[in-house]
């Protein structure tokens, strides 16, 4: 399960993201970050494959967020559904990389209620506290 909860921030949107997992974070932080943007609920019709490589766990998930805004304003792709798996490649680079598919709906029209620029790189840290996941993110609005 995930869960999250939203942090002050002078500026822009900040949260705190919980999940017992690394897919589970990266998912549920998708989910909150459209959250922010629409209340528009998706229903599943088309597919993308996503395939993204970088140098921490932190990269990777401002890489999968920005790549989702991107299909979201520039195909109007909402997603709803996540299947991703997260690894390290065992090469001398030690990168991860996240592969899997995300289903959605494209959106003539999708009314936005905040519009988020960006996550960005500002105090992202994720940690592993026990059996579960914590990152804090901030999304530039």
């Amino acid at each position: 399960m995930v869960d999250f909860e939203f942090l002050e921030h002078t500026a822009d949107i900040a949260v705190r993201v919980y999940a017992p997992s690394m897919e589970d974070l990266f998912i549920g932080s998708a989910k909150v970050m459209f959250g922010i943007i629409t209340d528009y609920e998706s229903s599943s019709v088309k597919k993308r494959n996503i395939y993204l490589e970088a140098k921490s766990c932190e990269d990777l998930l401002v890489y999968w967020l920005n790549e989702l805004l991107s299909l979201f304003y520039s195909y109007n792709f909402l997603p709803y559904a996540y299947n991703i798996k997260i690894g390290k490649k065992t090469t001398k680079e030690k990168k991860y990389f996240l592969k899997g598919e995300v289903e959605g709906e494209i959106v003539p029209s999708p009314e936005v209620k905040t519009e988020v620029k960006a996550a960005t790189y500002h105090d992202i840290k994720i940690e592993k506290n026990h059996d579960r996941f914590k990152v804090d993110i901030v999304f530039d609005v």
